[in-house]
């Protein structure tokens, strides 16, 4: 891919909310490109009234310039739920035409974080606004999600340059034939963390545990809350801190009530503010990843954010035998990673909110893992691959 270096380059990111791979990659772009752009925008899962649909920030030779949002007062509009979706789409489409035409700049490279957004990339290069559209391949839909298997599709064929976050997602896609395109660059480049956030150990609340994330079916919080009865009865004092929205939310905490855990579970919601999500985590002992091993998930072929989240923050983790980062947490010895199983889960919770010893290692081994997923050798690797100097 011959294009302009990095350091000389206008750099247009597209991606969501309080993405831990976008937030990273702004922050890497920001310190070295001449211009940075960055459009998130909000899902549909994470909507309530009030929020902003759409965020836009710019930066200029590493400083903020301008920063925007669109949508706070739709929420009149966006009330009924049997619209809101289809709705919400629609207005991200005309906020994002909205942003780009506010922010007045030709770009050297997008950066389309996952699908749609590589087709917004496409179109602005057809429209010669953009030079060169790199795709972060981040899920592997389902086969009932027809519009975002045909746009991936197209994306895996189209771009100039193709992320892949692990070697799965790239495997997936070429097993089922959607890869064409054999002169496209595809490198793989996982969602990487900051090695200096890890909080000190002075911060940390030796008996909380915490879930950052999506509140859905196959995230596995159903049987996270089972199991943590059982470790409320060896742990009397062990609470779980839960980050996060979605379609289970009201069942989940139902259920929480039912069990009578409601004093040793507390729910936040949806935050959107990186800096206090990173203050949270700092006081958790222990972060959970449930995923449910569903055969051909997109779990499985994704990289786990939360995994890296907690990685980050140098937490000792618990997951299922799911995402990929699995096989590491395991060999590495910064957590466990266990069946899909109440009991199995349990346990390790059990350990590691009372082995004091056995804590403090795997804290320590959560640090040598973090130290391969520097997330500028990443980036650094992924534009010298797509024949980007920096």
């Amino acid at each position: 891919m011959d294009s302009k270096a990095l350091s000389q380059s206008k750099v247009l990111v597209l991606g969501e909310f309080a993405g831990a791979h976008e937030t990273l990659l702004v922050k890497y772009l920001v310190d070295r490109a001449t211009t940075v752009a960055f459009i998130e925008t909000l899902l549909t899962r994470y909507y309530s009234p009030g929020m902003d649909i759409l965020r836009a920030s710019c930066y200029r030779t590493g400083h903020l310039e301008a920063r925007f949002g669109y949508g706070g007062n739709s929420g009149l509009l966006l009330r009924p739920s049997k619209t809101r979706r289809w709705l919400l789409y629609a207005l991200t489409v005309l906020y994002l035409a909205m942003s780009l035409t506010r922010l007045r700049h030709r770009f050297d490279i997008c950066i389309a974080c996952n699908v749609p957004f590589p087709l917004v990339g496409l179109t602005l290069r057809k429209l010669r606004l953009v030079r060169k559209v790199i795709f972060v391949s981040v899920t592997h839909f389902p086969h009932n999600m027809h519009l975002f298997r045909f746009i991936d599709k197209i994306s895996q064929n189209a771009c100039d340059a193709v992320w892949y976050q692990t070697k799965r997602m790239q495997h997936v896609k070429e097993k089922e034939g959607w890869i064409k395109n054999k002169l496209i660059l595809r490198i793989l480049a996982p969602i990487g963390v900051d090695t200096r956030n890890k909080s000190p150990n002075n911060r940390v609340e030796r008996r909380t545990m915490g879930y950052l994330g999506r509140l859905d079916k196959d995230m596995g919080l159903d049987l996270t809350i089972e199991a943590f009865l059982g470790v409320t009865d060896s742990v009397p004092d062990a609470r779980l801190v839960i980050i996060g929205s979605g379609p289970s939310e009201k069942e989940l905490q139902e259920k929480a009530r039912m069990l009578g855990l409601t004093d040793n579970i507390e729910y936040k919601g949806f935050i959107g503010d990186r800096k206090i999500v990173e203050g949270i985590l700092a006081r958790w002992a222990v972060g959970i990843v449930p995923y449910v091993p569903v055969p051909g998930g997109s779990v499985y072929y994704a990289d786990s954010s939360k995994a890296k989240e907690y990685i980050q923050a140098g937490i000792p983790i618990i997951t299922t035998k799911v995402p990929e980062v699995a096989l590491e947490i395991e060999q590495e010895k910064a957590g466990f990673a266990v069946e899909y199983d109440r009991d199995e889960v349990a346990k390790a919770m059990i350990r590691l909110l009372t082995d004091d010893k056995l804590w403090q290692n795997c804290r320590e081994n959560v640090g040598q893992l973090a130290a391969k997923y520097d997330y500028r050798e990443i980036y650094d690797g992924a534009f010298r691959a797509s024949r980007i100097n920096l």
